[in-house]
């Protein structure tokens, strides 16, 4: 990947305005010799790369969202969503990544490492597995609704007997 400079500027028609300092920018506007399909799926290697990096050596400081990788490149989100439709080589790596976090997430909440109520309640995002777990318990939830009615049962005093004492009262 070609370098960038903290110096870089793009002209505009009024004057001369700095450049953001991620590499993309620089491709978009064509001020680099970097060209964008390349740098994606550059990116796109990267993304797995990382994800398998952090899977072999987790910790409670491990990136637990793809974004986390973005921010490390300093892309932002209204940059990097797009390119996912229009470059299937990134969606399949961001895919793959989504999954692979996921299984660490799962196993994290699994041994405590991470707050087990926090990690399922998005986990469906992840997986698609649990996905089908969450929409399956929701089908239950919605079925057991309908079924709820008020029940009033009406029953009529025990006998009493001589073998049973009285209940005495708390006062006495």
């Amino acid at each position: 990947m070609a370098k960038t400079s903290k110096h870089t500027t793009l002209t505009k028609a009024k004057g001369k305005i700095p450049a953001p300092q991620w590499p993309i920018h620089r491709a978009l506007y064509g001020d680099s010799k970097i060209h964008l399909a390349r740098y994606i799926e550059d990116l796109a290697e990267d993304l797995i790369e990382w994800v398998y990096k952090e899977k072999e050596n987790p910790s409670p400081q491990s990136a637990l969202k793809v974004e986390d990788f973005f921010d490390t490149k300093r892309i932002p989100r209204m940059v990097y969503v797009p390119w996912f439709k229009r470059f299937p080589k990134l969606q399949e790596a961001n895919d793959t990544a989504k999954d692979v976090l996921g299984r660490i997430r799962e196993s994290g909440a699994i041994h405590y490492r991470y707050n087990p109520a926090v990690i399922m309640r998005v986990q469906r995002l992840y997986s698609p597995e649990w996905e089908q777990v969450f929409k399956e318990e929701a089908e239950i939830k919605k079925n057991v609704d309908d079924r709820v009615t008020e029940l009033l049962i009406n029953m009529n005093a025990f006998p009493r007997c001589t073998e049973v004492p009285e209940k005495k009262d708390k006062d006495e």
